[in-house]
């Protein structure tokens, strides 16, 4: 076994603690450290991109017990990659005035670490602004901007102290993850109880 081997075996064995391992010549570099110059772990990195199943289920659950009025209309699009597409239209009887479109996972484009609790198949999740990349022709999932940018990510967090009090269309990661916020969560909640949308522009 060379060296390098060694190396990997030994960390290997260690607790994650949130922190990241680099390679040989370097050290782990511990969450407060991170967090200390406002650089989000690959923890945060990681539980955002995999959202965890029993996350999921939590947030619906919590969702069930408020008994929110809410209600939202939609209609059916076409399917990109494979994946059924609603546009959200109005919600609560407000017509939207930026566009907000839902895509049904498959739970395949992401695949997590062997034992980890996060099978995402026939959840509703929420597109990013352009919902189709022009280049890659791929959906564009809502929680990109902060997965791509490092600072994006760690400012929100920054943001989510103990007095953060968002609104329901307000970012809040730590809470609804890919959802990003609850008025998603609540959409999202709502497609997979079976709620029906509308073709093209009849009423739902």
């Amino acid at each position: 076994m060379t060296k390098y081997n060694k190396l990997l075996k030994r960390n290997s064995k260690k607790k994650y603690k949130g922190g990241s391992f680099l390679l040989p010549g370097a050290q782990w570099k511990s969450k407060r450290l991170l967090k200390k110059k406002n650089i989000a772990t690959n923890r945060d990195f990681y539980d955002l991109k995999h959202m965890s199943t029993s996350k999921i289920n939590k947030i619906y659950s919590e969702i069930d017990k408020e008994k929110i009025e809410f209600s939202f209309d939609c209609k059916i699009m076409g399917q990109e990659d494979d994946r059924e597409m609603v546009e959200i239209t109005a919600i609560n009887r407000k017509k939207l005035l930026k566009k907000l479109v839902f895509f049904k996972s498959t739970g395949e484009s992401r695949l997590t670490f062997a034992g980890t609790n996060s099978n995402t198949k026939n959840i509703w999740f929420p597109c990013d602004d352009i919902c189709i990349s022009p280049m890659s022709k791929r959906i564009t999932k809502a929680e990109n901007r902060y997965l791509s940018i490092n600072n994006n990510l760690s400012n929100q967090l920054k943001l989510e102290t103990k007095g953060y009090t968002p609104k329901n269309n307000q970012p809040f990661l730590n809470k609804y993850g890919r959802f990003i916020n609850k008025q998603n969560a609540i959409i999202s909640n709502l497609l997979g109880k079976g709620i029906k949308c509308a073709v093209k522009n009849k009423s739902v």
